[in-house]
């Protein structure tokens, strides 16, 4: 049916907006709850909103999944835990192993890897797994209305580390080496601009960075095809 109602909650909604909005427009009723990464932020609107919806989805398997998966299942509603890289780490663990299985109708994880890792390291059972890759709405990047001929590649985000900048920067420069007129458009901040780069821990992190900026302000194909 068009018309149920959908509770979403968790600490980051950016992976999963294009979703909300999709519902909303198919006619269901969409509401949010918003949790901070470790801690509820309104404890108070959890209760009423796992009360009003039938169909629960928490982004992230944090402590907004261990809640609903204590306090939602109940009254035919079901409960689905959207599960990304960030849950098998170790800060995160402490957390994601306190999930209630019988809380949760079924785990969605965005890649295979993902879920085979969190299946080692939680037991979770398989039955409950299904695999659904972030998605991106191909019609808002059409290489059509692309006024340089397609030859433009984006990358959304260059930290952490593991979203390897490097191989991009070594993807732009074959490219370009191959085809000249390449171009690389980086969106999103800097290493520099998160808080949270600064910290002791990442200092090997930084230099990675540094490492990659310098190739960048130093090799001539770079130079004229990073933005």
């Amino acid at each position: 049916p068009n018309n149920r109602r959908i509770v979403v909650n968790g600490h980051d909604f950016k992976f999963i907006a294009e979703y909300e909005s999709d519902l909303k427009r198919k006619g269901h009723q969409v509401r949010r709850d918003k949790w901070g990464w470790s801690d509820p932020i309104d404890l108070r609107r959890s209760e009423a909103l796992v009360e009003w919806g039938e169909t629960i989805v928490s982004e992230w398997g944090l402590m907004n999944s261990v809640w609903y998966s204590e306090n939602c299942c109940t009254g035919g509603k079901q409960h689905f835990v959207r599960v990304h890289l960030q849950e098998i780490s170790e800060r995160a663990a402490k957390y994601t192993s306190q999930i209630i299985i019988e809380g949760v109708n079924r785990f969605v994880f965005v890649a295979n890897h993902v879920a085979e890792k969190a299946l080692s390291k939680y037991n979770w059972p398989r039955e409950k797994i299904e695999i659904l890759p972030n998605y991106v709405d191909l019609e808002r990047f059409s290489i059509g209305g692309n006024s340089k001929g397609g030859k433009t590649i984006g990358i959304v985000g260059i930290v952490p580390k593991r979203k390897r900048f490097d191989i991009a920067l070594d993807v732009i420069k074959k490219l370009n080496e191959l085809d000249s007129g390449w171009k690389l458009v980086i969106k999103g901040r800097m290493p520099s601009e998160y808080p949270f780069m600064r910290a002791p821990n990442r200092s090997q992190e930084m230099a990675y960075f540094n490492r990659q900026l310098k190739r960048i302000n130093t090799d001539s194909i770079l130079k004229s095809s990073v933005d």
